[in-house]
């Protein structure tokens, strides 16, 4: 499992991609219920999930600085990150590798064999969280 640095103005953190492509994808599964809302929250949910699910042969990039450009929309955000972080805490202690292949998440050529630990994907929501907090 490869690692990414996620940065967000003058700060980051470090984690490996598949917890980070799974926190992509729920984050953008939160945003769906309020999709056509706002323009670059549309555009935003579409790019996270693409780079969720497309198998890049480099680590996710979220572009926070690109999509977080005023207070608001990282408030915003940040209420989505709540959400996601909620719905995992809700979930079992792994993601089957069934539902993981499902989602399409690292790609389609990925083969999972073991599931991922739910608190993996919520250690990197709370870091994502505290990145724009």
């Amino acid at each position: 499992m490869s690692s990414t640095t996620i940065r967000y103005r003058d700060s980051e953190f470090v984690a490996n991609d598949t917890p980070i492509e799974a926190w992509m994808y729920e984050v953008s599964c939160q945003i769906d219920a309020d999709a056509g809302t706002d323009p670059w929250l549309d555009e935003l949910r579409e790019e996270w999930r693409l780079q969720a699910t497309s198998g890049f042969e480099f680590g996710p990039c979220p572009a926070l600085d690109k999509f977080l450009d005023t207070d608001d929309r990282r408030e915003r955000l940040a209420g989505y990150f709540r959400k996601a972080l909620t719905t995992l805490a809700q979930r079992g202690s792994v993601i089957p590798p069934e539902e993981l292949s499902r989602s399409g998440i690292g790609g389609k050529e990925v083969i999972y064999t073991q599931g991922l630990p739910i608190q993996m994907v919520i250690d990197v929501g709370e870091q994502f969280l505290a990145l724009i907090s």
